[in-house]
This record gives C-alpha cells, structure tokens and sequence, in this order.
C-alpha cells in the first residue's frame, strides 16, 4: 500500500490557532483542516511546509516541534499526515481554501474537520479543556460526544465486574447524564482521562461525592479500558485527582469505595497510600453488594510547614488580587517557580513568581512594583515579569527549563512550550556543564572556596533534570522525587550539597571537586557532539 507522507502547520497567535476549510470543488469539500499539504520528492518535512504554507496562505511559517502524528485511509489515498507546531509574523491570506479562521483551541471540537484531523482535534481539545494536567495525560470534563467512547469500556463486562454486569447503551446515557447534572452540582466528577501524546481516550477518572450510608463524602474513582491495563494510567490519574481534592477542593480526607473482590482497583488505592477503614453495603438493581472504604488522609506533614511557615495559597490569592487590579485583562499567565513549586520551601525562601503580560514596558514595571508593595514578605517577592512576545522570541535553552518548573495559577504556557523540544534539553545540558566545569577548575585553582563549590552543585540539579529528560522523556521538577530516580555518579552529585560541611578539609575538597569536574566532563563529552550545530525545534 503506498502512503503519501503530507505535513501541516498548527498556527499558533497568542492564544490562537489558525484553521481552514477546504474550497467546494475539491475533496473532502468545505471540511475544515489544518494548512499544509504533500511532501515533495527530495524535500523534507519542513521544507514541504513552509513550501506549502507560502503557497496556501502567502505567509512564511517557523516549524518548531511535532504536535501529532497519524496515518489514516481515505477512498482515494491513504496519507502519513505529520502536524507540527508553527508560528509566523506574517498575516494569512486566503488563496486557495473557502475560509480562514482564528479560534480558541477549546473551541475546536465545534468545527466539522477531514477524518484525518479527528484524533488531533480531540488532543487539542482535550489539552485547552483540561482540569488536571499529569506527566502523561490529560483530564477533562465529559460532554455528550463522549458517548460513544464510553461505550467501550462501559458495556465491556470484564470492565464492569464491579458492577456485575456491562451497561446497556440506556444507563451509559444515564450515567453520562448524572456526570453532567455533577459538574454543575458540585463542580466536579468523574473526568475524561485523554492521552497526551496520542489524543486517545483511555477512560474515566476523577474526585467525586459519595454517598455512604446518607453522608456525603469527597472520593475518587476510577474506570479504564481495558486496553489500558497494566500501564500505569489509573494510578497516574487517581493520585493526580487525590492532589487536585486535598488542593484546589480542599479536602481533609478522600475515600475510595470498592468491592473486596476487585483485585485491580484495590492495588491502585494501596498504591495511593489509601487503607482499609471500614465497609459498607450498597443496592444496586436491588442486588446487595458489600464494599471496603478505603481512605487517605490530607499529609499532615504538609499541613504542618504550610502553617508553621506561612498560608502560601492565601499569599497567592492576595498577589494574584493585587495583579489583576492592577492590569486585568492583559495578564496572560501567572505562576510560581523555586522551592515553594517543588515544596522544599524553607523559611528564608524566596517567593518566585511569575507574571506574564500581553506586552511590558518600564511604566509597567512600575505598576507592578506598586501593585505588590503592600504584600507580606514584600523583601522575598523575586521572579520573573515579562512581555508574550519576548518569551516567544526567548533563547530555548531557557524556555525548555523555564516552562517545566513553573506551576501554572492563572492561564498556562502552552503558548511557547511547544517551542522547546530535546535538542535544547540537550543545548541546556550541554551548557550548563561547560559552565559548572569552568567554574570548578577556577574555583580549585584560584578560589579554593567550600562554599563556592556548593554553590556549583546548585545548577547541577538542573542540569539533572535536563538530563534525566533526555534519558527517559520524563521531566521530574522536585529533588526528592529526582533522587528516587537516579543512581550512580548522577545521584552522588544530586545528594552531595546536603553532606557538605561549613568548612571542608583539603582532602575533602579536592574530593567534591574531583567528583563535580569529571561529572561534567562526562556530560560534556556526552551530550556536546554536534550540540552547537543543530536547529532549532
């Protein structure tokens, strides 16, 4: 079977994305798509859509990351189609399609798109719809399209052990309906869990009331298909909708009701920390059926540093009051970095936040200076304040770091994450050991400073995280969490800071020293081949 490799262009415009429908005398006519087109022999990707867009919309594009991959069968081709993520400074025309459109990527899901472009729109809606966000997916609230999905797992009987018997496609509807009535009950229930890097829709999950015994009590549950199984994906959501119930709900405690017999849904609440404390019996279909209540309390531990250091969320709630008084409707992005993100704050902490606006200027910054000088613990208040169109234009070494350790509180950076991509990981990595390496042979030879040594062991931590990035594709912003996942020299080098001394003897600096220098000639020498010649994402 031959395959037609096509590209398309995802254009992004602040909080934008550009679409387009197909002219009446073509195939597929009057869909909407993505702007792009085939793959000419002896071009590549990128080449075939800037070469495209030019053509279609008399713009030139930057292609940065791919966005979505899909291979799909009309009845007159069959098409690799590769969608990557795109800007442009340059005003789209229409050429060749009936309509050009700039939407709202939440919006995505109301225009009618060619077959190929479903599972990509179903990502994108997913993503701008999300309520919690994990390492791997997304979740998002239900709506009535979702039916059909449902239904497969649903009516799977091996699926529906719990309930002893597959729905019919009335109690999906049903049941679809009560989650509906939910969302604007309580603000929440069980959620879509859609995954990030394919758009699929693997099941349901999330915090939701229960009823036991005539008292409501805050839960999470969980339901996926079973193709699903074995991956890690139900323990993934359920912590993610434990951490949004103790967090941004509130909750003290959360329970899990399952039936003693459900073997799988148990191992997932022991793997949440949750224990036995108590059963109950519920109807259903006038069928008694025992279950356990599993439940898991709100750390203590956590309650206790918010409380003996300061009320963090209440501090944010009055930064964030102060901000939006000051400049409403231009803020695009509010976030926190540094260890009150990782929660490995300490008392002399800086508060690191983060403001973005649509544009900055000096008398801006003044605003702003204004704006927070009445705020307790104003002398800790440091961070970041800058203008959209900056950060798009922002070196991407930075972006990659900058973008994975900010905790988003208002808006999101989706705007130029997809700017970043492994090569300025590994630009990030590279740099930062050339840098850690110059300093340590400085600070040996010149210095001889215990204290700048330790302070060298600071960006290495970041370093690692890059690093760890491009070794497993996965991004881990906290150090504890960090550490449960190295060994060897890179774990040496994560843990050393926390064994140094006021005051080193020479054997011991030599030894620190020694270790960090051929760390990062390791990394250098790993990660720098060719590392300065490569393009951007």
């Amino acid at each position: 079977m031959k395959i037609t490799q096509v590209v398309a262009a995802l254009i992004w415009r602040e909080d934008k994305i550009l679409i387009c429908r197909r002219p009446a005398n073509k195939a597929r006519a009057l869909l909407w798509e993505f702007p792009g087109g085939k793959v000419e022999a002896g071009e590549t990707k990128q080449q075939a859509l800037v070469r495209e867009c030019r053509e279609e919309l008399g713009i030139t594009v930057a292609p940065g990351s791919v966005y979505y991959e899909v291979t799909h069968t009309y009845p007159d081709i069959t098409i690799h189609l590769t969608l990557f993520n795109c800007t442009t400074q340059d005003e789209p025309q229409r050429l060749e399609h009936s309509e050009l459109a700039w939407i709202l990527p939440q919006n995505v899901t109301a225009y009618d798109f060619c077959p190929a472009d479903k599972a990509i729109v179903a990502k994108i809606a997913a993503q701008a719809n999300a309520k919690i966000k994990t390492e791997r997916l997304y979740l998002r609230e239900l709506t009535p399209g979702d039916e059909a999905e449902l239904k497969t797992f649903l009516q799977d009987k091996e699926v529906m052990y719990a309930w002893e018997a597959p729905f019919t496609d009335a109690e999906v509807t049903a049941w679809l309906t009560e989650n509906l009535r939910r969302y604007k009950a309580d603000g929440f229930s069980f959620y879509a869990v859609i995954e990030k890097c394919s758009g699929k829709f693997l099941g349901v999950c999330g915090p939701l009331i229960e009823t036991i015994n005539g008292e409501r009590r805050m839960g999470v549950a969980y339901i996926f298909n079973k193709t699903c199984w074995g991956k890690g994906y139900a323990t993934e959501a359920a912590q993610a909708s434990v951490n949004y119930a103790f967090g941004a709900l509130g909750a003290e405690e959360v329970i899990a009701e399952i039936r003693p017999k459900n073997k799988k849904s148990r191992r997932v609440a022991e793997r949440l920390g949750m224990a036995i404390n108590g059963s109950f019996v519920k109807t259903y279909k006038g069928k008694e059926m025992p279950h356990l209540i599993y439940i898991l309390k709100k750390p203590q531990k956590a309650a206790e540093t918010e409380q003996a250091m300061f009320d963090l969320d209440r501090w944010l709630d009055k930064y964030i009051e102060a901000v939006d008084a000051a400049f409403g409707a231009r803020i695009v992005f509010i976030g926190l970095q540094g260890s009150y993100a990782r929660d490995e704050a300490h008392e002399g902490s800086d508060i690191d936040v983060v403001l973005i606006l649509n544009n900055l200027t000096l008398d801006d910054l003044t605003l702003y200076k204004n704006a927070i000088a009445g705020l307790e613990e104003r002398t800790k208040i440091c961070g970041f304040v800058s203008g959209t169109e900056e950060l798009k234009a922002w070196d991407k070494t930075d972006l990659f770091q900058f973008c994975r350790d900010t905790k988003a509180l208002y808006g999101d950076l989706e705007f130029i994450a997809f700017l970043t991509g492994e090569a300025d990981a590994k630009r990030a990595l590279h740099t930062a050991a050339c840098n850690i390496y110059h300093a340590c042979v400085h600070n040996f030879v010149h210095e001889e400073s215990t204290e700048v040594l330790k302070t060298l062991y600071k960006p290495a931590f970041f370093a690692l995280q890059a690093k760890h990035y491009l070794e497993t594709g996965a991004y881990i912003a906290k150090r504890k969490d960090l550490a449960n996942k190295l060994q060897g020299e890179d774990l040496k080098i994560l843990t050393c800071p926390a064994q140094f001394k006021t005051k080193l003897s020479p054997a011991e600096f030599s030894a620190y020293s020694g270790l960090l220098l051929n760390w990062a000639a390791a990394v250098i020498k790993n990660y720098g081949g060719g590392s300065n010649a490569e393009t951007e994402n």
